[in-house]
């Protein structure tokens, strides 16, 4: 039987050149387009964040986060405030209140009268605050923060477009306190998650900003004293930011090429269908193989297949020779367009919150 081999070879190559054809064709102007386009990394200071959020500015205008976090802090403060215990929203209000609340849990004062003490504490004031929960949404505020850092690092920026903006979805509002709250001694956490939902409104998804009333002047006094801490957790997508990514590192991916190269003597010669048969069981193996040499373990079953069917030829089972930019695009995945993004808002009460 005539061998195929030649005649694969010639065709493999003759597409292997116009490929390298193509590429040195587009070369010089993607040179171009390089040169004339300069990126710097920025940390942009925002409220509310242990680190600068780190972004990528181009001189053309185009901005990236390079990492959004996943734990940040927020602010509460205290805008207007309106007791029986008191106008003045600090210290010797909640010494008030603590009073009022050591009298309920006294076991010789009547119901009716604790009833009153409950109603007095949860339902007669009106606490109203403002919540600062993200600074990192796509907001003018952003952006104007984004072009100060790019134009302090040296680019002549008029404005920015941020190429990968949080699409904030959903949140979810959390309560915790501690065992010296003081509201604990009326319990009913469900009702005191559910008048702070009321703090947050639609703003939380777009600005970041919102404000809202509740009435439970105790864990006002808790929120003051640190002894509960409220907390949002966030859902959304970051839009337009999942990140081309390798299937492996490019310092594997050429020693697995070199790997797989020096294995060529254990593969059958393209002669038949069954030899590709034989040959593509082979690969799997080999390849396996080959990736526990290099200990790149962690790679997922999904991510070694896609290997497989870039650094194998499909038709004949056997190893490709691949090296310089087809080996950089054999392991690249392209971008899906966007990718899951989940963080958590941790919320303190200013102490500027107190009223004067």
């Amino acid at each position: 039987m005539k061998s195929l081999m030649p005649a694969t070879r010639k065709t493999g190559n003759v597409i292997l050149a116009s490929t390298f054809g193509l590429l040195a064709a587009l070369g010089p102007s993607l040179d171009a387009r390089a040169e004339s386009s300069r990126v710097v990394r920025v940390g942009v200071k925002l409220p509310g964040l242990m680190e600068p959020l780190p972004v990528s500015v181009s001189s053309t205008g185009e901005a990236t986060v390079l990492e959004y976090p996943k734990r940040w802090s927020g602010s509460l403060e205290a805008v207007a405030f309106a007791s029986p215990f008191g106008q003045e929203f600090g210290g010797t209000l909640c010494e008030g209140v603590s009073s009022r609340i050591r009298m309920f849990g006294d076991a010789s004062i009547p119901s009716m009268m604790k009833d009153h003490i409950r109603e007095s504490i949860r339902k007669v004031s009106s606490i109203t605050l403002r919540a600062s929960s993200v600074s990192f949404l796509p907001t003018l505020g952003l952006q104007r923060a984004i072009l100060d850092a790019a134009n302090l690092a040296g680019l002549a920026l008029n404005a920015v477009n941020l190429t990968n903006p949080i699409v904030a979805s959903a949140y979810e509002v959390d309560l915790v306190l501690t065992d010296k709250a003081l509201s604990r001694a009326l319990s009913e956490e469900d009702e005191l998650r559910a008048q702070l939902a009321g703090v947050f409104g639609a703003g939380t998804l777009l600005t970041g900003e919102t404000g809202g009333e509740f009435s439970a002047v105790d864990l006002a006094c808790d929120l003051r004293s640190g002894e509960a801490q409220v907390s949002l957790r966030f859902k959304g997508t970051v839009s337009g930011g999942a990140a081309d990514r390798n299937l492996v590192s490019d310092e594997i991916a050429r020693d697995l090429v070199q790997r797989l190269e020096a294995r060529k003597g254990e593969f059958l010669s393209e002669t038949s269908a069954l030899d590709s048969r034989r040959n593509a069981f082979l690969a799997g193996m080999v390849l396996g193989e080959e990736l526990r040499a290099l200990k790149a373990t962690s790679t997922s079953a999904q991510d070694r297949i896609a290997l497989f069917e870039r650094l194998f030829s499909l038709s004949s089972g056997r190893p490709l020779a691949l090296a310089g930019d087809a080996l950089t695009k054999a392991i690249r995945v392209p971008s899906t367009g966007s990718t899951p993004f989940s963080g958590t808002a941790v919320l303190r009460l200013n102490a500027s919150g107190d009223t004067p």
